[in-house]
């Protein structure tokens, strides 16, 4: 009998051996999960497909503990481009207005920047802006989708008013924290 009890113990502890070694660490997890991805359509042209992943992608939380607020930045981009969707003091799965502040302090705003012309657009101009909506918002990981509709606010080097709408905008990210 007691031999069967060690028996037992030798093969459980080499069945955990096993699987904890098998376990990536924390600190070596890679972000190849991120991704931005949204149709562009410049002026109502044809659209084009922006598709960003891992090293052009970045989904940062910022924390402010003297001011008591929290902002998240999704963003991608290259030499050519950079769109960023900015969420300030939203914690909560749901559905957002991009350019509307709501519940005190809380907003959500989508900035694109064409590095070749200079062209800055944002949603502060536009009136229905679109939405944003996260279906998962944790201290680490945030999914979710957008449309929005964007007009440059400094027109750069073509001096004229253009827009850009974002559809089937999806971001899945791992959050790196700064708390400032």
């Amino acid at each position: 009998m007691r031999n069967k009890i060690i028996q037992i113990i030798i093969i459980l502890s080499s069945f955990s051996i096993i699987i904890l070694s098998c376990e990536k660490p924390h600190d070596t997890i890679s972000n190849e999960e991120n991704i931005v991805s949204a149709m562009l359509s410049f002026n109502g042209q044809e659209p084009l497909t922006l598709d960003a992943k891992i090293r052009s992608t970045g989904f940062i939380k910022s924390i402010d503990i003297s001011q008591k607020d929290t902002s998240i930045t999704i963003q991608a981009g290259d030499s050519l481009y950079k769109l960023a969707v900015t969420l300030h003091n939203i914690t909560k799965p749901g559905t957002y207005p991009f350019n509307r502040a709501f519940n005190g302090r809380k907003s959500v705003s989508c900035q694109y920047v064409d590095y070749i012309s200079g062209d800055i657009y944002a949603t502060c101009r536009m009136p229905s802006a679109g939405s944003i909506t996260l279906a998962v918002i944790s201290n680490d990981l945030i999914v979710g989708v957008f449309n929005a509709e964007l007009t440059n606010v400094y027109p750069g080097s073509s001096g004229t008013i253009k827009t850009i709408s974002l559809t089937n905008g999806y971001f899945n990210g791992k959050l790196e924290t700064v708390i400032r």
